[in-house]
């Protein structure tokens, strides 16, 4: 399972991000280096919505309809066939639901590990913040360190 998970995140070249995943990227200290990493994209809505107006990313325009944010962001990756990230587990569903790939900020800081943007050294200072930041489940967390332990392998 961890296989396709690393076959992603190496494919990964960009991707919708949403409010939550905007809020834990940067207090873990990684949206910069993220979006260094990825092409990031967003909704005005979201940006009005995490405070970050200044946030790394490329802006798509809002689709017309939808009236939540979340289905707002949606909308757009579907539109343009890209994977989403996100926190909110009910967004990631709705992603799995549209047959897009989905991930979380752990998945993006072992995204960062394996693309050599992150060395093994700065990565637990990382995680730590961004555990502290994020409610993951045991089972998430114990995904997040199994694809950690393949990178490491691999590296």
């Amino acid at each position: 399972m961890t296989q396709s998970a690393l076959d992603g995140l190496a494919s990964l070249r960009a991707a919708c991000i949403d409010t939550s995943s905007l809020i834990v990227c940067s207090k873990a200290g990684i949206l910069e280096r993220l979006a260094e990493t990825c092409t990031l994209y967003t909704i005005r809505p979201v940006l009005v919505e995490s405070g970050y107006r200044d946030a790394p990313v490329q802006l798509r325009p809002t689709p017309a309809g939808p009236a939540e944010v979340d289905d707002q962001l949606i909308a757009c990756a579907i539109e343009v066939r890209l994977p989403v990230i996100s926190e909110d587990r009910a967004l990631l569903i709705k992603a799995a639901d549209a047959g897009l790939a989905y991930y979380n900020a752990l998945m993006m800081l072992n995204l960062l590990l394996l693309r050599g943007s992150l060395s093994p050294a700065a990565y637990g200072p990382h995680a730590r913040l961004l555990l502290s930041a994020a409610r993951y489940s045991a089972e998430v967390r114990q995904y997040g360190v199994a694809v950690y332990r393949e990178i490491l392998k691999r590296l």
